[in-house]
């Protein structure tokens, strides 16, 4: 699951070594590399059954019986005559109670909890990402003389891989973390959220300072990180919190999130781009001896033509900060109550 995050830094790479400045040779490629494995994955993969064992056998036993009883989490897989494992203590009852379901979580204080954060967190990701590539741009045709296009296309698919590597670190890490902090610390997992949306908060805040195109990775760093953080503890925290039962359906509910802010987002900081789309005659100076084919953006005012989105996901993330503080320590005082 984390090497998903990879697929932007493949794809971006090829686009920089094979088509550089050719956007239409790189979304051919996209739609090809995309959809071949799927329609491979379609004629090749195939259900395999269950192998049957001679009956007369411990193992032909064991299949029988697990093939006549309900499939559950609590069907035994072991045979009578092996003592199955002591439950783990990690697996605690919460008062958000496992096996949430349908409407029922719609009343639970935590859904909407990790649902307005998960809103929050990946509505300004998604923001960012959609944008990283016309940030650069912007950022680029301030200081070139003269601008070209396949120097700016390099500099958009370097901030693509860089969050798309760092966003593979932060899902591995923020896994692994989370697992030592309730295994080794006893803390509970959602103090992995207020980590979260704190790097979130700090990645809007430096996009705020960046200037130069030279020093947007450090943004796209910070933010990558964060993007994959919460891509790796929200499902952590959906299972502890709802049960493993029918997490795919509380989890589903989840997802739909980044619909409502990532949405909201995306359109903000295209109107406020629009808004300065007007060349500042001061910055005209910049644009030099053009080719025909090398263009830059309509906005030459480098950070000043998207700021003002940026400090609305910035009083978002602080509200996030908020919350998951919040949320983290209620679910401590839960803990220490069960204790």
């Amino acid at each position: 699951m984390a090497g998903f995050g990879l697929s932007a830094f493949i794809y971006s790479s090829m686009a920089r070594v094979f088509f550089p400045g050719d956007t239409s040779s790189f979304l051919l490629t996209l739609a090809i590399g995309t959809a071949s494995p799927m329609i491979a994955g379609y004629f090749m993969i195939r259900i395999v059954p269950l192998p049957l064992a001679p009956s007369g056998t411990e193992e032909g036993a064991l299949i029988r019986r697990v093939d006549t009883q309900d499939s559950s989490d609590s069907t035994p897989l072991l045979s009578e005559e092996v003592e199955p494992p002591q439950p783990s203590t990690d697996r605690r009852p919460s008062d958000s109670s496992h096996e949430m379901t349908g409407w029922n979580l719609t009343k639970n204080i935590n859904f909407w909890t990790l649902f307005a954060l998960f809103s929050i967190l990946s509505g300004t990701g998604i923001m960012y990402i959609n944008n990283v590539g016309t940030m650069s741009q912007i950022l680029y045709a301030k200081s070139a003389n003269p601008y070209r296009d396949v120097e700016a296309a390099k500099w958009q698919s370097a901030q693509v891989s860089t969050i798309s590597v760092v966003s593979f670190l932060g899902r591995v890490c923020m896994g692994v973390f989370s697992d030592y902090l309730k295994s080794h610390l006893g803390l509970p997992r959602s103090y992995c959220l207020v980590i979260v949306t704190s790097l979130m908060l700090v990645s809007q805040i430096n996009a705020t300072i960046v200037d130069t195109v030279e020093h947007l990775w450090i943004v796209s760093a910070s933010l990558g990180f964060a993007y994959g953080s919460a891509a790796a503890i929200f499902p952590i925290l959906c299972i502890d919190w709802f049960g493993l039962a029918h997490f795919s359906e509380a989890m589903g509910y989840i997802a739909l999130s980044p619909l409502i802010l990532g949405n909201i987002f995306s359109v903000m900081f295209g109107r406020i781009l629009d808004a300065h789309r007007t060349l500042d005659p001061n910055a005209m100076s910049n644009m030099g001896s053009l080719v025909d084919h090398d263009r830059p953006p309509q906005c030459l005012s480098g950070k000043g033509c998207y700021v003002q989105a940026l400090y609305v996901t910035i009083a978002s993330c602080f509200v996030a900060v908020a919350l998951s503080t919040w949320a983290a320590w209620r679910d401590r005082r839960r803990l220490l109550a069960m204790s």
